[in-house]
């Protein structure tokens, strides 16, 4: 049973399976806050709950030589397979087959804000803490690394 709930809207624009969804409390122009969803189909949906359509898609994880063959995509860009809202209002982390994490701003910027690399296979989830700002990668090289300002 759905316990009460019923479902109130479909959001549309991916063209692949999503493989992961984060929500961004309300900030500056965006009162009711942000959906922000992931996908195969390599792009990064950001929707306003009240709208089925994205307010705008980011495309910015792009591909290996090494996973490129493997997963047999001609265009280089690999999936989006985590997200997380980040500390800094209005941002949020994305982690990608491409063996990177970034940075976003959820709306305004096409390109993101920080690129973070290192491990040598997918990165499959990413957090960043609210009290020291480091942020925390999960990987499918079976390795958890710590990034922060400082190096």
């Amino acid at each position: 049973t759905n316990a009460g709930f019923s479902e109130s809207q479909t959001l549309l624009g991916h063209t692949n399976f999503v493989s992961s969804v984060c929500v961004l409390q309300p900030h500056g122009s965006h009162k009711s806050g942000l959906i922000i969803t992931g996908g195969n189909d390599r792009n990064i949906g950001v929707f306003t709950p009240e709208s089925p359509t994205p307010i705008c898609v980011l495309k910015g994880h792009g591909g290996t030589d090494m996973f490129t063959l493997h997963i047999g995509e001609l265009d280089g860009l690999l999936p989006v397979c985590g997200l997380s809202p980040g500390v800094e209002e209005g941002t949020f982390l994305s982690a990608s087959w491409d063996l990177t994490a970034k940075l976003w701003q959820a709306h305004g910027k096409d390109s993101p804000l920080m690129s973070l690399s290192g491990h040598e296979a997918a990165v499959w989830a990413v957090i960043q803490l609210a009290t020291t700002k480091i942020i925390v990668t999960g990987s499918a090289d079976k390795n958890i690394k710590t990034w922060t300002s400082t190096g």
